[in-house]
């Protein structure tokens, strides 16, 4: 069903970058996609889409072994903020992550999550 939706470059990048008006919960699935690149895109896609619901699919994608994965999780946490607080232990973890890129995001998603208002 995924490959079907995502089958293009082009419609796939249209869908993360508003999360195409797919519900979080066609995303959360795609996260268990075998393609890596399809989990990384479900990852923004979920960020996007700025539901908490999300969280628990965000918190399992922490621990994917694909680092674009990783990635797309943690900005997603960032993007949902304060409702996606159950992830701050974890996105404490992240900081610690051997890939720059993914502290940095650790660190931006933090105080996106835990700024005052």
């Amino acid at each position: 069903m995924a490959v079907v939706l995502l089958g293009s470059a082009p419609l796939a990048g249209a869908c993360a970058d508003n999360g195409g008006g797919v519900p979080a919960a066609y995303w959360a699935q795609v996260l268990r996609d075998p393609s890596p690149r399809l989990r990384a895109l479900a990852a923004r896609a979920l960020g996007e889409t700025r539901d908490e619901a999300a969280v628990p699919a965000l918190l399992e994608a922490l621990r994917d072994p694909d680092d674009e994965v990783r990635l797309g999780a943690v900005q997603a946490l960032g993007r949902i903020g304060r409702a996606a607080a159950p992830a701050v232990p974890v996105l404490r973890e992240a900081l610690r992550d051997p890939r720059p890129e993914i502290r940095a995001a650790a660190t931006r998603s933090l105080e996106a999550i835990t700024a005052p208002r």
